[in-house]
């Protein structure tokens, strides 16, 4: 069995996804437009982020250009980190929503509610792919240096 195998999409996907991304905002700006003008549209706001999200999800499924053993690396160490990220703030949310219901802390428990959007799955994916290509980027630079000197 090859150790090789890739479960990612080829590295062309990810224009499709960056596409997806760019016309679900010009959409949903297009629709904000309209209805502040006072023309109702039927089609809903929210619904015309669906593609930003299939976007995002095309983003983290798909391969960089040179795929090799290092990146996969990377990309487990950061799925790893983004997992125990929202473990431990839905762990923390839940805790303090706990305790502050038993003693009646209604605005506490509000103010660590906020906490729940680190375990959005949007946010968390967004979170992959910045931290994805950043590392990338400071990674590039350093070998580029590197092949300066």
């Amino acid at each position: 069995m090859a150790l090789n195998k890739t479960v990612l999409l080829p590295h062309g996907w990810q224009k499709v996804g960056w596409w997806m991304i760019v016309a679900s905002v010009v959409l949903a700006a297009a629709i904000a437009v309209v209805e502040i003008r006072g023309i109702r549209v039927g089609f809903p706001i929210m619904a015309s982020w669906i593609p930003a999200v299939a976007g995002l999800l095309l983003l983290c499924l798909s391969q960089e250009k040179t795929e090799d053993e290092y990146i996969r690396h990377l990309r487990g160490k950061i799925v790893s980190i983004i997992v125990a990220i929202a473990i431990i703030s839905k762990m923390t949310t839940m805790i303090v929503s706990l305790i502050c219901n038993n003693f009646g802390w209604v605005p506490v428990t509000i103010y660590f509610m906020g906490l729940s959007i680190l375990y959005n799955p949007i946010v968390l994916t967004v979170g992959y792919i910045i931290a994805l290509k950043l590392s990338l980027y400071f990674i590039n630079r350093k070998m580029n240096r590197y092949a300066e000197e």
